[in-house]
């Protein structure tokens, strides 16, 4: 009776992530939004479970921005970070 039991919690586990509905494409598409407002916006949605700083400049610069990215223009840690050493900021990941 032990093996079914285990058996049929292995079934019921590989099958909901053999059956998962795939995820949705992901994007961001800003136009003329804060500085600060973006970064904000980014680590909340991108980054949910990242602990993180931000520079107190960063979140005081309100220079209008617009970025976009949708799934298929490259990591968006890689996009998001060459979008910010534009502006004179610095993503850097510390352990």
């Amino acid at each position: 009776m032990r093996k079914f039991l285990s058996l049929l919690t292995l079934l019921v586990v590989f099958s909901g992530r053999t059956f998962a509905a795939p995820l949705p494409p992901a994007s961001f598409d800003f136009d003329s939004i804060p500085l600060a407002d973006l970064v904000r916006v980014v680590y909340v949605q991108a980054f949910p479970a990242v602990a993180y700083t931000v520079d107190p400049a960063a979140l005081q610069d309100r220079r209008p921005v617009s970025f976009r990215w949708r799934t298929g223009d490259g990591d968006f840690r890689a996009v998001f970070a060459t979008f910010l050493r534009g502006l004179g900021y610095e993503l850097v990941t510390r352990g």
